[in-house]
């Protein structure tokens, strides 16, 4: 008799445990100095990291700024998953700080890449928000001394090439997409 409640345990327990239907839906605003990869990177680290399944969602018709839990809940429902997961970056920056200043002796400055926006995830099955985050993710690229008197904004060191650009806005994607999914993993248990 121990041995069947067992098994039955152990059947009930894999039985629940499984993929999970994951709608992503990613926003973002198109920069001047790289490509917007976002969903393409998140894409890779769902696949890499864990066992969901991705579903599509329907294009909305309204600005996703714009739409509440319910709409998303209709989409989602529409496409067969578990979860909708929204991704709205609204800013992808590259900033200069000035993190450390001693008057007439020297500064240092620090280059960051830099995503501001919004993720929220929403359980279909009940109708309401899991998540709902403000994204203020930034990658600090370089630091440089000045130990000069005047405050040169213009140091070469502080400016990046194109091509730095860009593989700095990569390289930021990859990362927020990485601790994002952990992150999203955390709430959907």
């Amino acid at each position: 008799m121990y041995r069947l409640i067992v098994a039955l345990g152990c059947l009930v327990g894999t039985a629940s445990v499984g993929a999970t239907d994951v709608a992503l839906v990613v926003q973002q605003k198109p920069v001047a100095w790289a490509d917007a990869a976002l969903a393409n990177q998140l894409e890779i680290a769902v696949a890499t990291q864990t066992d969901w399944t991705l579903h599509t969602l329907p294009t909305p018709s309204v600005p996703m700024a714009k739409m509440f839990t319910d709409d998303w809940v209709g989409l989602g429902r529409e496409s067969g998953a578990r979860y909708t997961v929204v991704v709205h970056i609204e800013e992808t920056s590259l900033e200069r700080r000035k993190t450390f200043n001693i008057p007439l002796v020297g500064q240092k400055w620090e280059l960051m890449a830099q995503f501001d926006g919004v993720v929220r995830v929403i359980d279909l099955e009940r109708g309401r928000d899991l998540l709902v985050e403000v994204i203020e993710y930034a990658l600090p690229l370089r630091k440089v001394v000045q130990s000069s008197a005047d405050d040169n904004v213009h140091d070469p060191d502080l400016h990046l090439t194109p091509r730095q650009k860009q593989q700095a806005c990569r390289h930021l994607e990859t990362q927020f997409a990485a601790q994002l999914v952990s992150r999203l993993e955390e709430v959907m248990r």
